[in-house]
């Protein structure tokens, strides 16, 4: 079994591969004054890259919304 603890600082991003890698959290306790942890789901697709079976594709109650990708 391998883990890696990650600590982040304000202003820090921790970005990982949903389909490559197990994560988890400790537990810990909200402040609910606008100091705690901010949770955002984003969903990046890569050309060339496999994509999730449409049964996964837009999992439902994460309030996703598809976007056109952007030319450079």
């Amino acid at each position: 079994r391998v883990s890696v603890a990650v600590s982040l600082r304000p202003g820090e991003v921790l970005i990982v591969d949903n389909d490559l890698v197990v994560h988890g959290r400790v537990p810990f306790r909200a402040r609910y004054d606008g100091t705690d942890r901010w949770l955002k789901r984003a969903s990046v697709r890569v050309p060339g890259r496999r994509t999730r079976p449409p049964a996964e594709a837009a999992e439902h109650g994460y309030g996703q919304a598809a976007v056109e990708a952007h030319a450079a």
